[in-house]
């Protein structure tokens, strides 16, 4: 007989954080919550929250200005590289994005990168990423299409994918669009926006607190923990559903792709290209959300990244030297 559940609790199937437990597949509304967080009896919140996420935006504002004042007059008068430039501002972000997911994750989580945020890979997200770049591609380039004919405007495009070739040397080339761009930047950018910030969001709006309803045992079983096992309590804790998970997957999903789509506009002055780059990066946002609440890892959505951004610095590359985009 199995042991009683208390109010809200949920029950996963094999595959669930303390290892395997016997039980019926996962439902597929259960699947789209981060797999670490079910257990047999209920599910599990850590305390890390949309308030990470803010900090992690203050950080975007306040460390540039911290080091614009510091490097200031020791970089004052030197010739600098473009290339450098774009170098450091990409360094600056990777150094947020990976230290607030991995304060969040070390202070108020599982400890685990993998366990909170789902960093994982299989084989088989190479074949995803590659068919759902593809996808993505054609769905951007049908959104530019329809900006276009909708303005009549001729004007060259704007892209940012244009900073990542910027500088004198064909090194900065490769280093901020080869690597940077295209390997670096999508693993760190979707490990926060579909990692913490899309998790924090759902979290916050599935789950409730914990208050002490213990169901009343039945005869010849144990009562239900109090505690997940081989968790930190201060940390991880049990909570209560107190919304449907579908629900908050969906907020979820849209909060994290508008986010993600207003991070890209970067110096963009153009209209049209500001409405082009937002669509763009909104739609791509919107597809990893979907890949990681479905598979409940992140190798999906960093590989469709991957093969995007790619694809975007060679489209760069191309239409400008052919004089297409500014």
């Amino acid at each position: 007989m199995s042991s009683p559940v208390p109010p809200g609790a949920v029950r996963p199937g094999p595959h669930t954080a303390t290892g395997t437990v016997p039980g019926p597949p996962v439902p597929v509304a259960l699947r789209w919550a981060n797999p670490a967080q079910l257990t047999p009896v209920f599910p599990l919140r850590p305390r890390w929250s949309v308030i990470d996420v803010v900090l992690a935006a203050a950080a975007f504002v306040v460390l540039p200005l911290v080091l614009g004042l510091a490097l200031g007059p020791v970089l004052r008068g030197r010739a600098f590289d473009e290339g450098g430039g774009i170098f450091l501002s990409l360094v600056l972000t990777w150094t947020v994005l990976l230290g607030a997911c991995l304060i969040s994750s070390r202070t108020r989580g599982f400890g685990s990168l993998a366990r909170d945020f789902g960093l994982r890979f299989r084989w088989v997200d190479l074949v995803i990423g590659l068919l759902a770049s593809v996808v993505l591609r054609i769905v951007t380039a049908v959104v530019a299409v329809i900006v276009v004919l909708l303005t009549g405007a001729t004007e060259p495009l704007q892209s940012n994918g244009d900073l990542f070739l910027a500088g004198s040397s064909t090194v900065w080339l490769i280093v901020n669009a080869g690597i940077g761009a295209t390997l670096i930047s999508p693993l760190l950018e979707e490990l926060f926006f579909r990692g913490l910030l899309l998790r924090a969001v759902q979290n916050q709006v599935w789950l409730g607190r914990w208050r002490r309803q213990p169901a009343a045992p039945v005869p010849g079983t144990a009562a239900p923990p109090t505690k997940p096992a081989r968790v930190n309590p201060a940390r991880v804790r049990p909570a209560t559903v107190k919304r449907p998970l579908v629900r908050s997957s969906v907020i979820a999903a849209l909060l994290s792709a508008v986010v993600f789509g207003c991070a890209h506009l970067g110096q963009l002055d153009d209209p049209r290209s500001v409405v082009i780059q937002f669509a763009s990066i909104f739609c791509i946002g919107l597809a990893n959300a979907g890949l990681t609440l479905w598979f409940g890892r992140l190798g999906p959505a960093v590989l469709t990244h991957v093969f995007f951004n790619g694809t975007s610095i060679l489209l760069a590359l191309l239409l400008t030297s052919a004089g297409v985009a500014s």
